[in-house]
C-alpha cells in the first residue's frame, strides 16, 4: 500500500493564517473515541485512538459520514450556535459542521456522549478537548487533496486547521499477502 503524502512546506502554506483567537482549534480526525469514567468519581476522560491529520482512502468521493472530529474548545468565547466550514484547496465549500454549546452553571449531570450530543465539564480557563461525530451525510470529499476547517463567528471566519485526504493505491497480492 503507497500514500501520495503532502509535502510538510505545501501543507503549510497557509499557517499564517491561523491563530488562537478563535475560540476552537482543530486537533484532527480519528479511529476510534470514547468518554469514559475516570475512576469512581463523577468525571470523564476520552480515549482516543488514531489521531491523524492526513486521511488515507482508497475511493473517492468519500463521505465524512461517521468520522470522529476532534476539537480544543475555549468555552469562555464559543459562540452558543457556531459553524466550522469545510473548504478544499480550491477554495469551494464541502459543508459545514453546526456546533450548538449551552452552559449550564453548577451542573451535576456526569459528562456523557450521546448518539447527538457531548456533554462535558469545560473549564473556565483554558481549553478544553471535545470529540463527537459527523451525522451528515452531505460532507462528501470529491477528491485527494488538501481540506481547510474554519470556525465562522459573527465578526469574521479564521482557519483553525486543515486536513489531507490522501488516495491510496493497493498494491497487486503477493505470495506475502495471500
Amino acid at each position: 500500500m503507497s500514500v501520495d503524502s503532502p509535502n510538510i512546506k505545501d501543507m503549510s502554506k497557509n499557517i499564517q493564517n491561523t491563530s488562537i483567537d478563535s475560540p476552537v482549534i482543530f486537533l484532527g480526525f480519528c479511529e476510534r473515541v470514547a468518554l469514559v469514567p475516570d475512576g469512581f468519581v463523577n468525571l470523564s476522560k476520552w480515549n482516543v485512538m488514531g489521531l491523524k491529520h492526513i486521511v488515507p482512502s482508497f475511493l473517492f468521493p468519500m463521505s465524512l459520514l461517521g468520522f470522529n472530529v476532534g476539537l480544543a474548545i475555549n468555552p469562555n468565547d464559543l459562540q452558543p450556535d457556531s459553524k466550522i466550514r469545510v473548504t478544499g484547496d480550491d477554495g469551494k465549500e464541502v459543508g459545514t459542521i453546526n456546533i450548538a454549546t449551552k452552559k449550564e452553571l453548577g451542573s451535576t449531570q456526569t459528562p456523557t456522549k450521546e448518539k447527538n450530543n457531548v456533554f462535558i465539564r469545560a473549564l473556565s480557563h483554558g481549553w478544553t478537548p471535545c470529540f463527537f461525530q459527523i451525522n451528515d451525510t452531505q460532507l462528501v470529499i470529491q477528491k485527494p487533496g488538501t481540506y481547510y476547517l474554519s470556525y465562522v463567528g459573527a465578526e469574521k471566519e479564521q482557519v483553525i486547521g486543515e486536513v489531507y485526504f490522501a488516495p491510496v493505491d493497493l498494491q497487486p497480492l503477493s505470495d506475502e499477502r495471500t
